[in-house]
């Protein structure tokens, strides 16, 4: 049925009931979960140990009374966050009322 002879049935006064398609009637399907890109790298023990001991010193600084402990550290893949920056940019530059999602960075040599 056209859209014009449903007009003209609601014009004329003639209501017919419309069954609903199948396809209206189909279960959603579920968006897969987005995988996160992980900008961190292995810190080695030694590392963590020295770069703990510098931040308690710089935030402890002259307070005595003062009592730091560090829960966690970690490296940042510099190469990655940079690549990200740069892509995001891009995308923003060529859409930038739209929101985008890194989901993977690869090295191509």
């Amino acid at each position: 049925m056209t859209l014009l002879s449903k007009l003209r049935g609601l014009l004329s006064g003639k209501s017919e009931v419309v069954q609903p398609t199948a396809a209206a009637n189909a279960p959603v399907a579920q968006a897969k979960p987005l995988e996160t890109v992980d900008f961190s790298l292995s810190v080695s023990q030694e590392d963590k140990e020295l770069v703990a001991a510098i931040a308690s010193a710089i935030l402890v600084h002259d307070d005595s009374d003062v009592t730091v402990q560090v829960k966690n550290i970690t490296e940042i893949d510099l190469e990655k966050e940079i690549a990200a920056a740069i892509i995001g940019a891009i995308a923003a530059g060529d859409h930038p009322a739209s929101q985008f999602r890194l989901k993977s960075i690869a090295r191509i040599d």
